[in-house]
């Protein structure tokens, strides 16, 4: 469904501010905080939020996992890759 809707440019997406790190960072906070950090969005919206950090740190998939078993990931890589770094 969410890639159709893509396909058709007919998915509107809902946006967190940049990188809220929940699940490397601030897990502790809990998911009360991480929801209160999403922005408000409809049923029929796809609601995004982005962390680069949460592909290399190995305790992230285990937490996102117990977060939602249906989460849908979404790895964007640059080219040159090499330009990435993670601080």
């Amino acid at each position: 469904m969410i890639q159709k809707a893509f396909q058709h440019g007919s998915a509107t997406i809902s946006h967190s501010v940049p990188q809220i790190k929940f699940f490397n960072l601030f897990y502790e906070k809990g998911v009360t905080w991480y929801r209160e950090q999403m922005p408000k969005s409809y049923a029929d919206q796809i609601t995004m939020e982005k962390t680069p950090h949460y592909f290399v740190k190995k305790v992230v998939p285990e937490r996102v996992q117990r977060f939602n078993k249906t989460i849908k990931l979404i790895l964007l890589v640059r080219d040159p890759v090499s330009e990435y770094a993670c601080v």
